[in-house]
């Protein structure tokens, strides 16, 4: 077998030989720490976004539920005050929803 001096007939040359090898690997190390410290920095961001969110949405099934418990107290109230009107609104509303899915 005869050596040509290629890479391919010596081998691979240890990486830790050449002055280039290392500087392209502390570039790269450097280039891999930076994108890992943004990306730190953005999953903060995103959680803290998302705890904000939740609080939102928290306080606004908060503020349904309170509205829908209103209008539950305020139907009782007109109900037990007007059985018959409550009855005959009752009825109308039954016959409109039959009528309008009929069709």
């Amino acid at each position: 077998m005869s050596t040509s001096g290629t890479q391919a007939a010596t081998g691979p040359r240890p990486a830790d030989t050449s002055p280039t090898t290392h500087k392209a690997r502390d570039v790269a190390h450097d280039a891999v720490d930076r994108a890992a410290g943004r990306a730190e920095v953005l999953e903060e961001r995103l959680r803290q976004e998302a705890a904000q969110m939740a609080n939102k949405a928290s306080a606004g099934k908060d503020e349904a539920m309170a509205k829908l418990d209103d209008t539950v107290e305020t139907l009782d109230k007109f109900v037990r005050e007007r059985p018959l009107a409550s009855l005959g609104i009752a009825f109308g509303a039954g016959a409109l929803a039959a009528l309008l899915l009929r069709r």
